[in-house]
């Protein structure tokens, strides 16, 4: 297989967005820069091996990495698995056993998510990675993915991973100050923006409302107001 050199950089960029994830040390992602090292121009062999450098410093944690591999395993050979799950706000983990649709990664949260059938909720969910206590074990039995079921559809309106909330229409006006600089980056494929003659942006989105889009609100400060829903922004307010 030969890459040229923008397809080379952009498996680069890739693995490089990879490795922030997890910010542990990774075989496969070591093996992967090391493979891509010996087809790439000199200029970019170093940089490589800066990154793999870089990983050598990294943290230890066999269990999250062996669980991403059984993760990875069981969604190939689709087998389902059984975790220990602890959601955020309970006390205690609880079993779940999860049929795997697909594995995503999300920037936002430098973590990785299992999207998958549940069968004690039956439905579908998503499920942090680095939340599943112990060992991930892979179940005998082989389901069948929906024939129906599209990543891109699912996550459409999503905020990150996650998609269980319903989709709302929602109204943000950005500060003149941050206003060009908001303008010209797309945050999601709903985005729509509207310059007022004050200066200040009006960006409107169809999103699930979830927790992951409220810190994304938040982290704008001041610079930002929620003009609707009256709902959201009573929320923003409070908080």
């Amino acid at each position: 297989i030969t890459f040229s050199p923008a397809e080379a950089v952009n498996i680069f960029l890739a693995i490089r967005k990879m490795q922030h994830f997890s910010q542990l040390i990774n075989s496969s992602v070591a093996s992967t820069f090391m493979k891509l090292n010996t087809i790439v121009p000199p200029i970019l062999k170093n940089q490589i091996q800066n990154s793999l450098d870089q990983i050598e410093k990294l943290p230890q944690d066999e269990r999250k990495i062996n669980n991403f591999d059984r993760l990875i395993q069981a969604w190939l050979s689709r087998h389902p698995v059984t975790v220990q799950y602890q959601e955020l706000y309970r006390e205690k983990p609880e079993v779940r056993t999860v049929e795997p649709y697909f594995i995503e990664p999300s920037a936002r949260n430098r973590a990785n998510y299992v999207i998958g059938y549940c069968r004690q909720r039956k439905t579908i969910c998503t499920f942090t990675i680095d939340r599943i206590v112990g060992d991930v074990k892979i179940e005998p039995d082989v389901y069948e993915v929906p024939g129906d079921f599209n990543i891109s559809d699912y996550l459409g309106s999503s905020w990150g991973a996650f998609a269980d909330k319903q989709v709302e229409t929602v109204k943000l006006r950005f500060s003149k100050r941050i206003s060009h600089a908001i303008k010209e980056t797309l945050f999601h494929q709903s985005q729509m923006n509207e310059m007022q003659k004050d200066g200040s942006l009006v960006m409107t989105l169809k999103v699930n409302n979830t927790g992951d889009f409220h810190a994304w609100i938040m982290s704008w400060g001041k610079d930002v107001e929620v003009v609707e829903p009256q709902k959201l922004r009573n929320q923003m307010l409070d908080t």
